[in-house]
């Protein structure tokens, strides 16, 4: 599955193979740089895209599973053709030369199921190989999705700061009118001074935020320089109503860490069952014929066949074998051989033990993996929840401190308040606006703590909800 991937100025890589669906592998459309701005999820995809460990990764896995598919070789026969021609030079009687053709034929006719498992086991290992490939995938998507999201943070951050910081030097402006005039004191225009003088400090401390989210971002997209950002920071959205046992149903589907486990499991049954069948016999048959003369058609020919039966276990090994051919025209051989070795490994016995227990280690974590999933699906949800009221409760903050800015602004015009109380009175807005936006960005984080449960895209959640709460 292809991703795509833009932002100029940045170098094109061959496209990844393994992606899952969703956000990480929904890049069949490629959008051009020049013509859009840059979503959270172009973000995520580009980062994936661009990674050098993971495109080495893709491709070493993929050379594997290139290599386990051409390992059908071993189901058939090993074959082999050789010929030989033999010249005699003689100073006393005529000159020979002889050919010589052979043809060998191996296949094992049994194996007592060993070849099956091993290549069953070997698909099961690049099965959870891939699966942890794409656990890599979904973190570094899901650390660019955060660089993205800290950059619209860091950036709203500073534009509030630099507003609020803009009505408080009118409001400084007006002070220094009346301390003109005589209508206010010079120590309360000092002090207003020193407040504004704290907030240039905040701004430059949030301007180098900007700076350090961008680079953050920049390097994770192993770009030079940020394209357009397509998104911002809404702090009005509305909160979602998920519904708990379809979001632990749907987590525990999509979970690539239950995956894993699965695969795991798998590959753990196929160990154990190797084990403990390891102790079948192996039935191997080898034909062998030459033919040679002077010229051709060759007219000398022998034939051999050979049937082996090996036995290999801990306590007894060894191997019985029937052979027979055809030497010339007349003549026939027969031949049997057998051999054994008595206790040739007694601790491999404990080999089947050991694989059972590994298998049921690997279930316990497969449990274990699901339980935790579903925990932190429902913690997940309660954190949502939990993000939803603190916004709202913000956002009530921010109602009140404009309410009191703007009381506070009528008591200055009737001379019941000083222009010192209303310029603290547009600090304590700005401080609720902060909060808000804090807020708000604790929302869209735990919303997307959601989504990436889910293996869905930045902003994908309200489709799977179904719902918004009022």
């Amino acid at each position: 599955m292809a991703l795509g991937v833009f932002v100029s100025g940045c170098a094109s890589l061959p496209e990844p193979s393994s992606l899952p669906p969703g956000l990480y592998a929904s890049a069949c459309q490629v959008p051009e740089a020049q013509e859009r701005a840059l979503s959270c999820a172009d973000a995520a995809r580009l980062a994936v895209e661009r990674s050098v460990e993971l495109r080495a990764e893709r491709e070493a896995l993929g050379l594997k599973e290139g290599a386990w598919a051409l390992g059908f070789r071993e189901y058939l026969p090993d074959l082999s053709v050789s010929w030989a021609r033999d010249e005699r030079l003689s100073f006393l009687s005529s000159d020979q030369a002889a050919w010589t053709l052979s043809l060998d034929v191996s296949q094992t006719l049994w194996d007592g199921g060993k070849l099956r498992r091993t290549r069953t086991l070997e698909s099961a290992s690049l099965s959870w190989a891939r699966a942890e490939m794409v656990k890599k995938e979904r973190a570094l998507a899901e650390a660019a999705i955060s660089a993205y999201r800290n950059v619209l943070a860091a950036r709203s951050r500073l534009d509030l700061l630099r507003q609020s910081n803009e009505r408080a030097a009118l409001e400084l402006e007006t002070l220094e009118c009346e301390v003109e005039l005589g209508f206010a004191r010079p120590d309360v225009l000092a002090d207003a001074g020193h407040r504004l003088d704290s907030m240039s400090l905040d701004i430059q401390e949030a301007d180098l935020g900007v700076e350090e989210a961008e680079h953050q971002l920049a390097t994770l997209l192993f770009c030079d320089g940020l394209p357009a950002l397509g998104e911002s920071v809404n702090t009005e959205e509305r909160a979602l109503d998920v519904d708990g046992e379809k979001l632990v149903a749907a987590a525990l589907e999509r979970s690539p860490d239950v995956d894993a486990a699965a695969r795991l499991v798998e590959q753990r049954r196929v160990e154990a069952e190797a084990a403990a069948w390891a102790w079948l016999p192996v039935v191997r048959v080898d034909i062998s014929a030459r033919f040679g003369g002077d010229e051709f058609p060759l007219t000398d020919a022998a034939w051999t066949a050979n049937v082996t039966l090996s036995y290999d276990g801990p306590w007894l090994s060894g191997q019985a074998g029937v052979s027979g051919g055809l030497e010339g025209r007349d003549a026939r051989r027969f031949g049997s051989s057998s051999s054994v070795y008595p206790v040739p490994a007694p601790a491999e016995s404990m080999a089947p033990a050991g694989a059972r227990l590994a298998l049921q280690q690997a279930i316990d974590a497969y449990d274990s993996t699901r339980r935790a999933v579903e925990l932190g699906a429902r913690l997940a949800l309660t954190r949502y929840g939990i993000a939803a009221r603190r916004r709202d409760s913000a956002r009530s903050g921010l109602d009140l401190a404009r309410r009191q800015q703007a009381l506070c602004q009528v008591r200055v015009r009737l001379g019941q308040a000083t222009r010192l109380e209303a310029l603290d009175a547009e600090l304590a807005c700005a401080k609720a606006e902060l909060g808000l936006l804090d807020a708000a960005m604790g929302l869209l984080s735990a919303q997307r703590d959601l989504e990436r449960i889910l293996g869905l895209d930045p902003g994908a959640l309200p489709a799977f909800a179904g719902g918004v709460r009022q």
